[in-house]
């Protein structure tokens, strides 16, 4: 009850956003500008989900339906008698009462924050419909390449003839104004490979910057429970933390866990669609109503198929068939809550996998170390069992019957670790192992940072706190130095003429090795170039918006580096030069010097200024910082920060050729356990642990964050009360 108090003190905000996001009731708080992000969430089902859910809260553990009960009483008691934060008072707003059906509906917020498939597959789609499978071979799709054939019902390039056309309005995912969770980071190491003779375990997940930012810090301490956590706003139980006994933390298990469905409708009222080409299904019809601030309410109906609700409406791209959307976290029974809740108060590795075994969807994969020597990893799914034709990224036909799902693999089928001869286990959001031959398709990211990492680790050995500090800091990308050294060669081998100033800026390309450091100069031309060279080779074919959409996926992560080192691939050939044959030398030749140009226009003539520093910041936007007089308030940053893309410090940001290339997500905390002194285990935010604007802590470890430094996470007693930094709190009786 406390610690519901608490978390409300300095994150109530927060947990009224996240609630609403799941519940689809932004517009409440915000106004019309977010119907349509409210509307999203409904139309997947999110809030039914949660009142489905909340009904069989009774079936929790008696224990933890208790921290449940007890936790929401705290929040609630703050908002009775506490001090309600600014935020309200500039949307002229009250917050109301929490309740279990809340937790439940953040728990959706969660869950679909880990899927991809709503940015990446309908753009897959369409370029297999528009282009043909050939220009997807450089492309990570898994799925048979045994037809050329376009789809002849595709009608939407009607507006440009040589593109795809997009729908209007931003990503509904980029409005939310809560953060996104993206990748993660996670590793521990067997007591033979630590300088301490115990496991050292590391954890940081990446989630989009936000401020406050994403976790919440707590150790909760009481006779027979020490337990030191980051918590979600609104969840009373740790998705990451560590006991004196053990230690557990997230990456994303990036399988596709959602397909889109081509349905048919059997009659004009919509009341069923085609099954099996002559049977029908009925359609479930849900009418929602959608309450604006300072505008008229908004209703619509939801239709939701066999597979799932119809969704065209939210997809990136245009399609005329009705398209329905299945998700596994909608349409399986989720057990998140008791799982977190296990893995909390487990006391022996085995209680710990019995927790794992619990979670459903999202996919996560759960790492775990403790005090006995003890290393896994579980990834931690229902993975549906598709047939083998089908990798997950391509529509399905929903009203044939061939397409259809045969059930669940078996918790012992999916991936994972436990205890390897090699003493470590490594989880970077990359593709797994099979096991028994079983495919898992997905969204995984590209293997630079578990590449880096496996690469990294054994040099250390045997490694202590400051060698695994250093290790998460790295920022050499292995993958962009090769590219950069690729595209260099052809410029060289080409006939070109170089400036004195290309000549400079090439010689900096010429030695990189791939590292982003603040001071360095390379990373900023070789982007500035890559963004040129994407620009070029895809627009022509796809559409300029359909390229910008792209940059926004996994898919072009993975296809990028094939795609630059693939000079027979079909997409160098621009279809609007008639006059000459495009070619990869042409389009790395003119990119790079148009990249020159517009830095000198934009940065001036010294290259050597055009450091990686003045490029690469880091933002951490409140949901109020977008108003002009409320953004240095709110907002924390600008920041100069070291890192890229898909380095170990991974530090994302979206290609452009605007030399802006702002970090949008990265690590939410890094924490580094050793055993042998876990009361001295460390940690950091990104801004700070309270998200009160007025608090001293709402940004104090935004510095240290970009820094690379650590502080303590306290765990000692006598340490705690020394501090003097105590708030008392008495119940009434």
């Amino acid at each position: 009850m406390a610690f519901g108090y608490v978390h409300a003190q300095d994150r109530l905000f927060q947990i009224d956003l996240m609630r609403r996001v799941g519940h689809g009731k932004l517009s409440e708080l915000f106004g019309p500008e977010l119907s349509e992000a409210d509307a999203f969430y409904r139309t997947i089902g999110t809030n039914r989900k949660a009142m489905e859910d909340a009904r069989r809260f009774d079936s929790l553990p008696p224990r933890a339906k208790e921290i449940c009960e007890s936790y929401i009483k705290g929040v609630n008691a703050y908002i009775e008698i506490g001090k309600i934060p600014l935020e309200y008072k500039i949307l002229g707003v009250s917050p109301e009462a929490y309740t279990v059906e809340d937790i439940y509906a953040i728990a959706g917020y969660m869950a679909y924050s880990f899927a991809y498939a709503l940015r990446t597959d309908p753009l897959a789609e369409k370029m297999k419909n528009k282009l043909g499978v050939d220009y997807l071979k450089d492309f990570d799709l898994h799925h048979g390449l045994d037809s050329n054939r376009v789809d002849s019902t595709d009608t939407t390039d009607t507006s440009n003839s040589d593109g795809i056309s997009m729908l209007s309005g931003p990503n509904i995912l980029d409005q939310l104004p809560v953060p996104l969770f993206q990748g993660s980071n996670s590793w521990a190491l067997g007591p033979s490979r630590t300088l301490s003779s115990e496991v050292i375990f590391a954890n940081d997940t990446h989630i989009k910057y936000a401020s406050p930012s994403v976790w919440f810090e707590a150790h909760i301490e009481y006779p027979g429970f020490g337990f030191y956590g980051n918590y979600l706003a609104g969840i009373p139980v740790a998705m990451i933390g560590h006991s004196r006994n053990h230690a557990f933390g997230i990456t994303m298990f990036e399988e596709d866990d959602s397909d889109f469905f081509y349905e048919k409708f059997s009659s004009s009222d919509s009341a069923a669609t085609v099954y099996k080409d002559s049977l029908t299904s009925p359609v479930r019809k849900h009418r929602e109503t959608i309450i604006r601030k300072d505008a008229s309410d908004t209703s619509f109906t939801v239709y939701e198929t066999s597979h799932g609700p119809i969704i065209n409406d939210f997809l990136p791209v245009d399609f005329e068939e009705p398209v329905s959307m299945y998700w596994n976290y909608i349409a399986i029974e989720n057990n998140l809550l008791e799982a977190f809740y296990r893995l909390n108060y487990a006391s022996k590795k085995n209680d710990f996998e019995e927790g794992v075994k619990l979670v459903g969807a999202p996919g996560l994969n759960i790492s775990y170390g403790d005090a006995s020597g003890n290393i896994a990893f579980w990834s931690a799914s229902k993975m549906l069992k598709r047939k083998v034709k089908h990798g997950g990224k391509l529509f399905r036909n929903g009203h044939s019957g061939e397409d259809e799902y045969s059930g669940f693999h078996s918790f012992d089928k999916n991936p994972k670790i436990v205890n390897p001869v090699n003493g470590m286990v490594i989880s970077a959001n990359q593709k797994h192992d099979t096991i028994e031959g079983i495919s898992y398709p997905g969204y995984y990211a590209p293997n630079t940072r578990y590449d880096r990492i496996s690469e990294r680790l054994p040099k250390i050995f045997p490694a202590s706190i400051d060698s695994i500090k250093t290790l998460s800091l790295d920022v050499e990308s292995r993958t962009e130095g090769k590219i950069c050294r690729e595209i260099v060669q052809v410029v060289l081998n080409s006939s070109a003429v170089l400036s004195n100033i290309e000549e400079e800026a090439l010689d900096e390309l010429r030695d990189w090795d791939g590292e982003h450091n603040l001071r360095d100069v390379a990373p900023t031309i070789y982007y500035q170039m890559l963004y040129t060279i994407l620009d070029k080779t895809l627009s022509d074919d796809l559409s300029k918006s359909f390229f910008d959409e792209l940059l926004n996926t996994h898919l072009i992560k993975k296809a990028y580096p094939k795609l630059l080192l693939n000079p027979d691939s079909p997409w160098w050939e621009n279809k609007s030069t008639d006059q000459r044959k495009e070619t990869r030398e042409t389009i790395f030749v003119e990119s790079f010097k148009k990249a020159v140009l517009d830095l000198k226009e934009m940065k001036g003539e010294d290259v050597l200024e055009w450091k990686w520093e003045t490029v690469h910041t880091v933002t951490h936007p409140h949901p109020l910082g977008n108003v002009d007089v409320l953004k240095p308030f709110f907002n924390v940053g600008p920041l100069p920060a070291p890192g890229g893309n898909e380095t170990v410090n991974n530090s994302g940001f979206t290609f452009n050729n605007m030399a802006k290339n702002e970090a949008y997500f990265g690590p939410a905390m890094r924490i580094i356990i050793d055993f042998a002194d876990v009361e001295n285990a460390i940690s950091i935010l990104p801004t700070g642990n309270s998200g009160n604007i007025m608090s001293e802590h709402y940004k104090d470890q935004s510095e240290m964050y970009v820094r690379g430094e650590f502080r303590k996470m306290m765990m000692n007693e006598d340490e705690i009360r020394k501090s003097g930094n105590l708030l008392e709190i008495s119940p009434k009786k």
